[in-house]
């Protein structure tokens, strides 16, 4: 749990810097990629709740949900010539932060319950 909430923060560092360098396709790709590490990390604890069918389709329903950015990625990962503008990578990041950060307050949160 702790390691997926760690690699996305890390992603979302590089994402960063990717956006002041100016490359554009990259920070979006991984600001993604740190929402859905964040997911992953999310999804793990109720691995406590749920056998691995009920986590096997909610990750298709996320997978539905980041269906429209997912296709970007692919293009992007593709080499496609999909282009991301500096607006579209810095929502992108923006948005990703903001997830990444909601995900662990739940994480860190639940943990304290658990004592």
């Amino acid at each position: 749990m702790r390691d997926f909430i760690k690699e996305a923060e890390e992603l979302l560092v590089a994402a960063r810097h990717d956006l002041n360098m100016g490359d554009h396709n990259s920070c979006f790709s991984k600001s993604y990629y740190a929402m859905v590490l964040s997911i992953k990390a999310s999804l793990s604890l109720l691995e406590e709740h749920f056998g691995k069918t009920e986590i096997e389709i909610l990750s298709r329903g996320v997978e539905k949900v980041f269906g429209d950015i997912h296709d970007q990625i692919l293009l992007i990962d593709q080499g496609t010539g999909f282009i991301v503008n500096e607006k579209e990578a810095r929502d992108c990041l923006e948005e990703a932060g903001n997830f990444v950060q909601k995900s662990k307050n739940h994480l860190e949160a639940r943990m304290q319950a658990k004592g």
